[in-house]
């Protein structure tokens, strides 16, 4: 909590109220899974890039300003291990990403040369230590059928 409070408060308040209830996870590489706020009928590579107005569960986050974070809050005490948490982009939100194998200087700072801010990396704030098992159920069934696997 204090090396990313920013992000992990995000997040909880996110949680609190309701945002991540019916969201989707995809799989668009190798190294990461990715959920946000997407519709059912779209396309995950084009979830992303719908504006609010376009999308009504982007459009929630949007209405209770929890859509990202003010700043990108990075910490190398915190970094992309397999199985952490990090919300995309920069400054970050409102999708998140599980980290599926270490991504540190992926996703680290200077990782991605898109970004203005070189010394950020992606917000990383969480670690998935139980229901690993459900995790890799999801990615399996990506990788037989392809596409997007609802939230179990």
């Amino acid at each position: 909590l204090h090396t990313v409070p920013h992000a992990i408060h995000l997040f909880l308040e996110q949680v609190d109220h309701g945002l991540w209830t019916g969201t989707y996870f995809h799989t668009n590489t190798k190294h990461l899974l990715q959920a946000g706020p997407s519709v059912a009928s779209s396309s995950p590579s084009t979830n992303s890039s719908t504006t609010a107005a376009e999308n009504p569960n982007r459009q929630r986050f949007t209405d209770l300003q929890l859509d990202q974070l003010s700043f990108p809050d990075y910490s190398h005490e915190f970094v992309h291990h397999a199985w952490t948490v990090a919300f995309s982009s920069r400054p970050g939100g409102p999708d998140i990403y599980i980290n599926k194998m270490d991504n540190v200087v992926l996703h680290g700072p200077g990782g991605q040369m898109h970004h203005a801010l070189q010394e950020q990396g992606d917000s990383c704030f969480g670690r998935i230590t139980k229901g690993k098992e459900h995790i890799e159920s999801i990615l399996f069934t990506q990788e037989v059928v392809g596409g997007k696997s609802k939230d179990p």
